[in-house]
């Protein structure tokens, strides 16, 4: 099974246009945090590199433009990557409730 996403050539275009219009320190920020992805893809996956999906790149460059700096972007990922693995089997419990 290859992990390669479908992405027209219109979402990649729209999502360059996007990218090279950001302030250059948002653009700063995208490329460390895409670096950063690809660095852990490479140590799960070793081989060719994992191609990384339009979704997840607007999802970076998301973050980027809402953060003030490179680390409080990352701490933003790193808490949706938390939330996601938390609440995989349904919501997670409020409050650190065990059963609610």
């Amino acid at each position: 099974m290859e992990d390669r996403f479908e992405t027209s050539p219109i979402e990649e275009k729209q999502f360059k246009l996007d990218l090279n219009n950001a302030p250059p320190e948002v653009q700063d920020r995208y490329h460390k945090l895409l670096l950063g992805i690809r660095a852990e893809n490479a140590k799960k996956h070793p081989g060719p590199p994992k191609e990384i999906s339009i979704d997840e790149r607007e999802n970076l460059l998301h973050k980027a433009k809402t953060a003030s700096d490179y680390e409080e972007a990352k701490k933003l990922l790193q808490m949706e990557r938390d939330w996601e693995a938390a609440s995989k089997g349904g919501r997670p419990p409020i409050g650190g409730a065990i059963d609610d």
